[in-house]
């Protein structure tokens, strides 16, 4: 059994989740829980290969090739029935650079890039800063979840010749998990205008209750022509960072089941220089994709789905004002704080200046996260507790 109930101290390691607003001054004792990285170890057999690469000792250029690839397609294939092949992956540092990439091999300058809202706030950077138009789909919530309006997408697409949609599945920061319709639904709008589709699937891992996660070509699958189709515009960024806290050492994989996409993206990268992923993330990726990492992350799973039930409880406790959205997947969850009637500004400051207690402003995922605050709940329990009592403190 892995004791998740650890504290482990990352200040001073660099670790942007706690040093970086130590750098601007915040209090050394406000609970960090905003960017999207757990404060749990990794898995043993992950930090026992580690181990044995540095006692190994030779770090020269390295490609694992047939041991890396079929330790992608295991999983794939063991734990989601979704078959890959090992010409359809492309290796790539990290799944930010993997959207930049796709964003570059898709579109030119002053084209569409179509993106909801709120959502994921890398989407709209690497969409801007690559000098691309940004056109947004606002969600509907209703029932206290999110829902894709469909109506809207196929305007929106149509109005601005957009070449490419950004799709983040489960989604961040929201929590919602698509279900098998809703997929198809906007895979045939995509079809229909010719939209690149770019699904970011990191937090797959982590779905909860009675959902599923279904990856984006494999929803499709009953309906060959549509899967055909959907096939050659549809790129899938995977990586085992969230899994297994592996951000820091920059692995992911983008599977691209056409030719000639997956050849555009590759040639993005190449102009990069920048086309192999470390030698050590070749060997935590290997390591985690086995038994024993799988075993891991169930322990994982059932702590931060415990963390999950424990922080709905104490608020509908003891801050019946904060309204939780149903957190179907991600270790994510997103608090409507706007019966308060504060602006974002003042939230933010009495959260951190008065709480202690540092979240992530629902505003840097889009103007709709106007009055929502996203916590990271993948740490202690401790902290949990610690962090809710601090804010039912400064709310009484």
């Amino acid at each position: 059994m892995i004791n998740f109930d650890k504290i482990i101290d990352r200040s001073n390691r660099g670790a942007r989740k706690i040093d970086y607003p130590l750098s601007l001054g915040e209090s050394i004792d406000t609970i960090k829980m905003w960017i999207a990285d757990m404060d749990f170890e990794t898995a043993p057999c992950v930090k026992d290969a580690l181990k044995d690469l540095i006692d190994y000792g030779v770090f020269g250029y390295t490609d694992f090739d047939n041991k890396y690839f079929d330790s992608v397609i295991n999983w794939f294939h063991k734990r989601y029935n979704f078959e890959v092949k090992r010409d359809e992956i492309v290796r790539t540092p990290g799944v930010i650079f993997a959207l930049a990439m796709a964003v570059k091999a898709f579109s030119k300058k002053n084209e569409s890039v179509l993106i909801f809202n709120p959502e994921y706030v890398a989407f709209r950077e690497v969409t801007y800063l690559n000098e691309r138009n940004i056109i947004e789909s606002n969600f509907k919530l209703e029932n206290n979840k999110y829902y894709i309006d469909y109506d809207d997408v196929e305007k929106k697409i149509k109005e601005n010749n957009v070449k490419i949609l950004m799709f983040c599945s489960p989604f961040n920061p929201c929590g919602r998990v698509w279900d098998k319709e809703e997929l198809i639904k906007l895979a045939k709008i995509c079809v229909d205008n010719n939209v690149i589709i770019v699904s970011d699937e990191i937090h797959m891992d982590f779905v909860w209750g009675e959902n599923k996660h279904i990856i984006f070509l494999d929803a499709l699958k009953d309906n060959k022509e549509l899967y055909e189709k959907a096939k050659k515009l549809t790129i899938i960024n995977t990586s085992a960072s969230k899994t297994f806290n592996l951000a820091g050492l920059q692995v992911a994989n983008t599977i691209v089941k056409d030719t000639a996409l997956k050849e555009k993206i590759e040639s993005e990268i190449g102009k990069t220089g920048y086309h192999r992923i470390s030698q050590p993330a070749q060997v935590a990726l290997m390591a985690a994709y086995t038994e024993e990492g799988y075993s891991w992350v169930c322990e994982l799973k059932e702590y931060i789905y415990n963390n999950i039930l424990f922080v709905k409880d104490y608020i509908k406790k003891n801050i019946p004002k904060i309204n939780v959205i149903e957190t179907e997947g991600t270790y994510l969850m997103w608090l409507d704080f706007r019966g308060y009637g504060l602006n974002d500004d003042e939230l933010q400051k009495k959260l951190i200046n008065e709480a202690k207690v540092h979240l992530d402003n629902g505003l840097k995922f889009g103007s709709l996260g106007n009055g929502f605050m996203r916590m990271n709940i993948a740490t202690s329990r401790k902290n949990i507790e610690q962090a809710l009592i601090r804010i039912k403190d400064i709310f009484k």
